[in-house]
């Protein structure tokens, strides 16, 4: 993933319109969690200035703040030529549709077979001014939802892991409409929530 980033920067510079700036480019990441996240940005970053000569001006919003930042950037007619975000999939559908983003799909067509064909449909969206479904965003990672069970909650509501169904609708009752009601009554509690 390290080799395609320098290259995904180096089309973003290519795709980019020229606007007068400092910089040759404006890239957006999220600011990281942790020290290492953010510095294996600025090494890449770093890597594609010395591989191409170009500078690239990082901006980092923290996660809770990129969406209003980029919408702001967007109304100004400054938006950044490369955002990343854990969150930007939220985003990314209604920018397509509303004709504010590049078609990547010409661009990126000799890499498009090292993602999942699934997550590249899932970012293949659609231009609500052509009409026409295309790739305006690339994959990078991939997130889950986790279901975490408390053990002790459970063997007080009087079941083991054995019990939980392992069909999708069978899985979701088991929680809302046995092991709830149990854990509620095992523990003299009724505020006590299983989510579904």
């Amino acid at each position: 993933m390290r080799r395609l980033i320098p290259v995904l920067l180096a089309w973003a510079l290519m795709m980019s319109p020229a606007v007068a700036r400092a910089a040759d480019l404006v890239v957006w990441w999220y600011k990281g969690f942790f020290e290492q996240e953010d510095a294996a940005v600025e090494e890449i970053i770093a890597a594609f200035e010395q591989e191409t000569g170009k500078q690239v001006e990082l901006v980092q919003p923290a996660m809770d703040e990129m969406f209003d930042q980029a919408n702001a950037a967007l109304e100004s007619g400054r938006p950044p030529d490369f955002l990343y975000s854990l969150l930007s999939a939220q985003w990314t559908a209604r920018w397509a549709y509303d004709d504010r983003l590049t078609d990547l799909t010409g661009s990126l067509r000799p890499v498009l077979d090292l993602f999942d064909a699934d997550a590249i449909e899932a970012s293949t969206l659609l231009n609500g001014s052509t009409g026409q479904r295309a790739l305006y965003a690339l994959p990078m990672g991939r997130g889950s939802n986790h279901v975490h069970v408390w053990n002790s909650l459970l063997e007080r509501a009087g079941f083991t892991l054995a019990d939980i169904p392992r069909e999708w609708d069978a899985f979701w009752s088991f929680w809302c409409e046995r092991v709830q009601p149990a854990v509620r009554r095992a523990m003299g509690r009724d505020d006590i929530w299983v989510s579904a």
